[in-house]
């Protein structure tokens, strides 16, 4: 038999020529299907590597009708068979289950009826299964349970009856939307329910006759609170021991009745809108191994009564409101793993029976008031791999037991008021990866042995007293400025080092007792010259204080009156409704701009906010972000947008996400009334109020030029970056691409390689790599008058004219 014949009897091919003869195809898709070809060059069909078996079958949208053939059954290597959006009638074949294969059916969109085959259920290496918009019916097999490859089924519009299979209900990460089916209620012997990641709304179903119900997993859905609710959690079956509804809008108090699940192990119920206090009831499920209920909004003291739960090993409590001081009874939880305090109002010193737990490797308390000092019982946490207590008032020194700690690999205390030398033994920290100790007050030289930390890959000292020579191996040769700024007494081992990390160069004369006549020469120069410079001294005392207190996020720290501390993605997604389109008002290079509500009185009352979401996937976007951090962190002026708060934190997908919460600018942007006709205003501006704007606008250039130390270069002045409030009065805003003016004289201007600015706004000398200096503001703002006042563009032909 020769390759032809071997080709025309492959029952691969067959199997497809009796397909297309049984099929009706109105369009003529299938008219290369014929005997007189191979069967992998045909339409729709892709084969495997050996070129004779089928792989794929991919047919949607066709208009094909008919019954789904049996020849199918032949295809044994099918792996995908897509013939959705077709007209095909009839049932599902069973037969479907000898194409033991298959990963992927899709089916959506046919006028198929009955029921759903339970041999597919033998198909166990499934994944998708989509029969949306049939006219299916009958009860979903009980065999779908063994689909344990499945990641995506969509039943949708079809009639299935509200039959459930016993013992266990998995239909999480589909798409199902509207009210869970109170008809569960029916399912009596059912023990595993998981809802999670779909559509549904409104409040929980009665669902007390569930009497066997061991897991009940209702997480990332739209459900909210209902007059109902609390009744539905506390008639679930007391045997529960896995309850879960995170990232839902449930608001309110914590549900009655919750205490009355003796056999929970799992309560899980972060990124909600809960109010109020912890009821003391919970330490009465001391079963109790996990609590997560990080990302709401309680208030009031952590109960003590947290100590009865001795097999707690997880516990966050973040991003609430708790207050008062950390109890000291959960050093009774000695099983604890994780404890998670962070972004709360806690004060007092951390107490030292936290560091009893011997088990604990993740501590989260940053962004609270704790004081005191870093107790030395620390240095007990063998098994600690992350320490974040940031952004606290903790003072004292950094206790020598941290170099116990073997197991840290991260390691923040950023932004409180540490004093005294970094301990050489954190130098002995082999698995540390990241390092962040800025914005203290430390002294002393930086330990050498950080240099020869082979997994650190992130180190920030900046903002402290730190002297002496930089370190040259290992993380500090990849090392840049504003990891070491604010160290004025740093410097580099050589011209090049010093160049890179903006230090002075370090003297190869190290003792001092060799040159005490030029040390007391230069004090007394230093003392004669003292009092001539005394205003220039204060200044910089002044702004010395100002710089140490300022980080990416320490503008941040001081919010607005009447706005909370901080706000999370959660706060922003309900702020601008889910990024809903009706609240976009803006986008530009780096993100879109949102109108937001954010709830801040009891009466729910709301202040509009706009909201300036990063594009994290545009090249530079995160740069953009922290150089607007960096300009507005300590600058106020009235003709300048008001910086509220920021995020940066994770989105719901565990992505990373970062906002700004601006001032809401209720005239929009200026361009808007220079250009009507690009926009749906038809209101122009009176000459009175343009050559209020350029006022505006020039009082606002010149407090950064002039009152600002250093000097911020906007770089990109534009009409769109120029904003219009109540008054009709301007603000500037947008500092993604803002720059700094080094206060060193060989240095006074930063470079713009690679800057992006407006085209018919930027500087001539920016696009050929010239320095970034006050003169191209100077020269934007030119453009920006003319523009106001001929309202002409400068990318008009026109313009030239002007």
């Amino acid at each position: 038999m020769n390759r032809v014949e071997a080709l025309d009897a492959n029952p691969n091919k067959q199997a497809l020529l009796s397909f297309k003869s049984t099929v009706s195809d109105p369009q003529n898709a299938l008219s290369d299907w014929n005997s007189s070809s191979s069967h992998c060059t045909w339409f729709g069909v892709t084969c495997t590597s050996n070129r004779t078996s089928v792989q794929s079958l991919h047919l949607p949208g066709l208009g094909l009708s008919g019954i789904i053939p049996p020849h199918l059954f032949n295809l044994t290597s099918l792996q995908v068979l897509d013939l959705s959006n077709n007209s095909f009638q009839g049932q599902i074949p069973a037969g479907l289950s000898h194409c033991y294969n298959l990963r992927e059916i899709n089916l959506r969109r046919n006028q198929l009826v009955g029921s759903l085959p339970s041999q597919l259920g033998h198909l166990s290496r499934l994944k998708f299964m989509d029969v949306y918009a049939n006219n299916l019916s009958g009860a979903i097999p009980p065999t779908f349970g063994n689909l344990t490859s499945l990641t995506h089924l969509n039943l949708g519009r079809n009639n299935f009856r509200d039959e459930i299979p016993k013992e266990q209900l998995l239909l999480a990460e589909n798409s199902f939307e509207g009210l869970i089916p109170s008809s569960l209620n029916n399912a009596s012997e059912i023990q595993f329910l998981d809802l999670s990641s779909n559509l549904f709304q409104e409040s929980i179903p009665f669902l007390g006759n569930m009497n066997k119900l061991i897991m009940l997993n209702l997480g990332v859905n739209n459900l909210s609170s209902h007059h109902r609710a609390e009744s539905s959690v506390a008639n679930l079956s007391a045997h529960l021991q896995h309850f879960c509804i995170e990232s839902n809008l449930f608001t309110g108090k914590l549900p009655r009745g919750i205490d009355k699940f003796q056999s929970l192990i799992s309560l899980t119920m972060q990124q909600n809108l809960f109010t109020g206090e912890l009821p003391n009831s919970i330490g009465r499920l001391n079963k109790l191994q996990r609590i997560f209920v990080h990302e709401n909004m309680f208030s009031g003291e952590i109960p003590n009564v947290f100590g009865n739960l001795t097999q707690l090993y997880m516990l966050t409590l973040g991003y609430n409101q708790f207050s008062g001081r950390i109890p000291v009874s959960i050093g009774e939880c000695q099983q604890l793993n994780t404890l998670g305090l962070s972004w709360n109002r806690l004060n007092g010193s951390i107490p030292i029976e936290i560091f009893s737990l011997s088990g604990l490797s993740k501590l989260w308390l940053e962004k609270n008031s704790l004081q005191g000092s870093l107790p030395v019982e620390v240095g007990s946490l063998k098994q600690l791999s992350l320490l974040n207590v940031s952004d606290n008032q903790l003072s004292g020194n950094i206790t020598e037991t941290i170099g116990n700690c073997l197991s840290l690999q991260t390691l923040s205390m950023a932004r409180n008021g540490i004093m005294g030398s970094i301990p050489d033994k954190v130098g002995k920290l082999v698995a540390l990866k990241s390092l962040d100790l800025s914005s203290n007050n430390l002294s002393g030289p930086i330990p050498e042995d950080l240099g020869s930390l082979k997994v650190l890959q992130s180190l920030n000292l900046s903002f402290n007293d730190l002297e002496g020579q930089v370190p040259s191996s290992g993380v500090f040769m990849n090392l840049s400025w504003d990891s070491l700024q604010g160290n004025d007494m740093l410097c580099g081992s050589d011209q090049e080092v010093a160049g890179k990390l903006r230090l002075h160069t370090c003297s190869t004369k190290k003792k001092q007792s060799k040159h005490f006549g030029l040390t007391i020469s230069i004090a007394v120069v230093g003392f004669t010259l003292l009092m001539c410079v005394i205003f220039y001294s204060i200044w910089a005392l002044v702004s010395r204080r100002r710089k140490k207190k300022g980080t990416k996020e320490s503008f941040f720290s001081r919010p607005f009156k009447g706005f909370p501390e901080k706000m999370s993605y959660f706060d922003i997604r309900l702020a601008t409704n889910s990024f809903a389109a009706e609240n976009l008002i803006g986008e530009g290079g780096f993100g879109s701009v949102y109108k937001g509500v954010l709830r801040t009185g009891e009466d729910g009352a709301g202040t509009t906010l706009a909201i300036k979401v990063l594009d994290l996937q545009q090249r530079k976007a995160s740069q953009s972000f922290y150089a607007e951090c960096e300009a507005l962190r300590n600058i106020q002026h009235r003709n300048l947008v008001k910086v509220i708060t920021s995020c940066s934190s994770i989105d719901h997908t565990g992505g990373e996400f970062k906002a700004l919460v601006m001032e809401f600018m209720s005239n929009g942007s200026l361009y808007n009334w220079l250009n009507p006709e690009d926009s749906q205003s038809r209101s122009s501006l009176t000459l009175i109020q343009r050559l209020n704007i350029a006022i505006d606008v020039a009082s606002a250039m010149d407090y950064l030029h002039h009152d600002c130390d250093p000097p911020i270069v906007h770089c990109d002045l534009k009409p769109g970056n120029v904003l219009l409030d109540d008054d009709m009065a301007a603000h500037v805003g947008d500092f993604g691409l803002a720059r700094f003016l080094s206060q060193n004289p060989s240095q006074s201007e930063s470079s713009t390689i690679g800057l992006k600015g407006s085209i018919g706004y930027i500087a001539p000398e920016y696009g050929l790599g010239g320095k970034a200096s006050t003169n191209g503001d100077v020269y934007s703002f030119g453009i920006l008058l003319l523009e106001i006042f001929t309202a002409r563009k400068p990318t008009m032909r026109s313009f030239s004219k002007v």
